[in-house]
């Protein structure tokens, strides 16, 4: 299933404040949220953010669908500095990882948080969820004594929907990877990995069943390939995948229509510039383009892949998620010169928007 696709963007620096605390206490300020995430079924929005406790930031998390949100908890360890990653297969079971203090899981939307173990020393680096299931990766981490950080033992990990049990095969050919990651969508019960090099040609992309072994090889695509390892991987049908590959300073955004043997590259940004892009279905995808040029600050909309883009609006966007061509969420602001951005919904695929209020947050 699709997942979120949000590209590192200066726009965040604009919302985090120098004091963090995992703390969450009931304040009147301002609610900033900084990520949307929809859920993979039963269209419930999930929204993270901040907001201050005097001279520190304390997490919230929001939870609702169309413009009616209630708060939720925050997971444990999800300051400014660890901003969580979250991931929602319904309204109520979903988990967050990369926070301050391990990985997490909820199975009432976000209103009590369980620490989930993957082993000493073992995290998940991404996650994803289709058709009932958790896929994740997960990375053996370490740095020994004068030495730099160096990961080995990477495994392909699943847990049905509702348990926070998992199981885990061995990706082959990983070994020592030392800091890299890798690439992880799914679609139905199909899950792609994405590993570095392997001795082809192109990075190489693993599929397996249902998370079972074994990983069997779908492509050496010269075109997929990055230098931290792992392409930013989403799967929008059996046939389309989007990925978003660093290079450096740059991205090669691609697109494949046969499920992965192949890519083409549609665009070349500065990972730097705040670009956006979120896949929606088959061949269609939104992105923003930052302080791209010709054409900077604007929404556009693709309906081929990538080949072309026709603009839909000016704003600025922190963070995106469309559930259709049609309605969909944006962090951001109308006015450029804001710097606080705010949740904002459109039903008409993002030529209007309608700004989310959170009421005051009482735990």
């Amino acid at each position: 299933m699709r997942k979120l696709t949000v590209v590192a963007t200066v726009a965040m620096t604009l919302m985090l404040s120098a004091g963090t605390s995992s703390a969450t206490s009931p304040t009147t300020a301002q609610f900033q949220p900084y990520q949307v995430v929809l859920a993979s079924t039963g269209g419930a929005v999930f929204v993270l953010g901040f907001k201050s406790c005097g001279t520190m930031s304390c997490p919230e998390l929001w939870a609702g669908t169309g413009t009616s949100f209630v708060q939720r908890v925050a997971a444990p360890g999800t300051t400014p500095r660890y901003m969580s990653q979250l991931v929602f297969a319904n309204g109520l079971d979903g988990y967050a990882f990369n926070t301050k203090l391990g990985d997490y899981a909820t199975t009432n939307g976000g209103i009590n948080w369980t620490h989930v173990s993957f082993g000493r020393e073992v995290s998940l680096s991404d996650v994803v969820t289709s058709d009932g299931w958790f896929y994740g990766v997960t990375e053996h981490c370490v740095v020994p004594k004068g030495k730099d950080l160096t990961c080995d033992d990477y495994r392909l990990a699943r847990s049905r929907v509702g348990s926070v049990t998992w199981s885990s095969i061995s990706i082959p050919g990983t070994g020592q990877l030392s800091w890299q990651r890798l690439g992880l969508t799914a679609w139905g019960r199909e899950v792609t990995v994405q590993t570095p090099w392997l001795g082809h040609a192109g990075e190489t992309l693993l599929r397996s069943f249902g998370g079972r072994a074994p990983l069997r090889v779908v492509s050496h695509d010269p075109e997929i390939g990055s230098v931290t390892g792992a392409c930013d991987l989403t799967a929008t049908s059996a046939s389309s995948m989007w990925a978003i590959c660093g290079t450096g300073m740059m991205e090669a955004w691609l697109y494949s229509s046969d499920g992965g043997d192949h890519f083409k590259r549609f665009w070349w940004p500065f990972g730097t510039a705040g670009v956006v892009l979120d896949p929606v279905s088959g061949r269609v995808a939104f992105r923003y383009t930052g302080i791209e040029l010709p054409r900077p600050s604007e929404l556009e909309l693709t309906t081929n892949g990538g080949t072309s883009f026709i603009p839909i609006a000016h704003l600025g966007v922190v963070a995106m998620a469309f559930q259709n061509r049609l309605k969909g969420y944006v962090v951001g602001a109308t006015n450029l010169r804001g710097n606080n951005p705010e949740l904002l919904q459109t039903s008409d695929g993002g030529h209007s928007w309608h700004k989310v209020v959170f009421e005051s947050s009482t735990q």
